[in-house]
């Protein structure tokens, strides 16, 4: 089940105080990342493919670090 009273099962977020409080209220949470990782798992995106749309979420304005960008693309490189 995704939503029992009125509070979901997981949740998709970045901002780092709503991770916070969602984990709290006992609901597992993810991120962009690991949304953009599922879809190489499941081959709905290809590995370039998921690299090209971090570089372009980061030029809109996602704040990610440096070092969490190399992580990705090594994990993403070894699936």
């Amino acid at each position: 089940m995704l939503v029992q009273n009125g509070i979901a099962d997981i949740a998709i977020i970045d901002d780092a105080y709503a991770r916070k409080i969602a984990k709290i209220m006992g609901v597992n949470v993810y991120g962009s990342l690991f949304v953009l990782k599922y879809a190489v798992l499941k081959g709905v995106l290809k590995r370039k493919d998921a690299i090209e749309t971090l570089r372009k979420i980061i030029l809109a304005g996602f704040r990610i670090s440096p070092e969490l960008v190399v992580e990705f693309q090594r994990e993403i490189a070894n699936l």
